[in-house]
């Protein structure tokens, strides 16, 4: 019983040293994600649906930008868009973003005729440095 104790106090320590090692080496293990993603619900249709993504670590602002292709006839976002251009770009501006899921829709005149793409711009919470993503379906 006497060998039981030191047994059980090396465990107890080696865990506890673990531990330590753990949260002070790798304080950011918990936000390794990216602070922005996004994701299509729908891409086909008259309806375009895109999920966007803000993790914990936001952005102060950023940009979305949704390409379709020549000859596809936009007649609504939600939320409203910044811009929509005659070449097929459809602009949201976001600024004093906050962690959660924002729902982005782009309504058609008719079925979504070629390719789409979604591009969104920020620049990073810890670096400051400009990142751009491309998102397809």
């Amino acid at each position: 019983m006497v060998q039981i104790i030191p047994q059980r106090m090396r465990y107890i320590l080696l865990l506890g040293v673990t531990a330590c090692v753990i949260f002070f080496l790798f304080p950011t293990i918990g936000h390794c994600g990216d602070p922005v993603t996004g994701r299509f619900r729908t891409s086909s249709g008259t309806e375009i649906v895109f999920i966007l993504i803000i993790g914990s670590s936001a952005p102060t602002g950023l940009i979305v930008e949704q390409h379709l292709e020549l000859g596809n006839s936009i007649i609504g976002t939600n939320p409203g868009a910044r811009k929509i251009d005659d070449n097929g770009i459809v602009k949201w501006l976001f600024r004093k973003t906050r962690p959660g899921q924002y729902t982005l829709t782009t309504q058609l005149a008719q079925p979504l005729k070629g390719k789409i793409r979604t591009t969104v711009r920020y620049r990073a919470p810890d670096s400051g440095a400009l990142v751009t993503k491309t998102i397809t379906p």
